[in-house]
């Protein structure tokens, strides 16, 4: 998991808890496919609206990976606060490609109630893969 900062943007007409809610409408949609993992929290900072989030990869938050309803969200965030919204990894030390199915012996399911992690393991002990970069559809993505 990695340590990541979203800037949203400034306040315009609508209301902090509007903002807020579109936000949250479009971090939901990216937690669903596994772009993001674990909690993530929602702050105003010198009045931008932001979010402190953790990707399940480096490129997680990349448009290729979004889903439809990701890229439907991604549209509201646009249209409210003009602009995209400004990813930065904080953490020092991030993998530069996230583990991948290929070339695996096998792939199993592993969880736990503690755990953010995927839950999607190679059978070579390899580190985990993260749900967003399978090659399923978006509604198989959401249930694991």
């Amino acid at each position: 998991m990695i340590h990541a900062n979203v800037i949203f943007g400034r306040r315009r007409q609508d209301t902090k808890e509007q903002l807020e809610e579109i936000v949250e409408g479009y971090l939901s949609c990216l937690f669903k496919s596994g772009q993001l993992c674990g909690e993530y929290f929602i702050t105003w900072t010198k009045g931008l609206l932001n979010a402190h989030v953790l990707l399940a990869g480096r490129t997680a938050f990349e448009l290729r990976h979004h889903s439809q309803y990701g890229k439907k969200e991604l549209k509201k965030v646009v249209n409210t606060f003009g602009s995209n919204p400004a990813w930065r990894i904080l953490d020092d030390d991030v993998e530069q490609r996230p583990s991948s199915w290929k070339g695996a012996p096998f792939l199993y399911l592993f969880t736990h109630a503690f755990d953010w992690a995927s839950p999607v393991c190679r059978g070579d002990e390899k580190p985990v893969i993260p749900v967003y970069t399978l090659p399923i559809p978006f509604e198989q993505k959401e249930a694991l």
